[in-house]
């Protein structure tokens, strides 16, 4: 019977969320936590049929949902703690690359007025 408990469970809907950090290499793992990580959140339906009503599904959907972003968002908050300011010099990299692609444009929008 457990069996066919199990191969149930495997056909039952569930929502799967799977993350692989790639933090910079300055900083350590926080304690506990892996960065590379994986869910399930089984969606609840709440019937003992073997097709529940579509506000039934939806319902747990929705409470898997929720469930699904409190642990990622756990998560995450981990990490952006972690990582804290690391990630701020790479933003500057690439603003001031959009920058240089942007000035660029400019000045070929420039050479193109003054050729008219």
């Amino acid at each position: 019977m457990d069996e066919t408990i199990q191969r149930e469970n495997a056909n039952a809907p569930a929502l799967h969320i799977s993350y692989k950090f790639s933090p910079p290499s300055s900083v350590s793992a926080p304690d506990a936590l892996s960065p590379i990580g994986s869910y399930t959140f089984p969606v609840n339906t709440q019937s003992s049929s073997s097709s529940p009503s579509s506000q039934q599904y939806y319902q747990g959907l929705r409470e898997s949902i929720q469930a699904a972003k409190a642990k990622t968002g756990e998560d995450l908050t981990v990490w952006r703690d972690a990582v804290g300011d690391g990630e701020k010099s790479k933003e500057v990299m690439i603003k001031e690359q959009k920058s240089v692609a942007e000035e660029d444009g400019e000045e070929e929008d420039a050479d193109a007025d003054a050729d008219t």
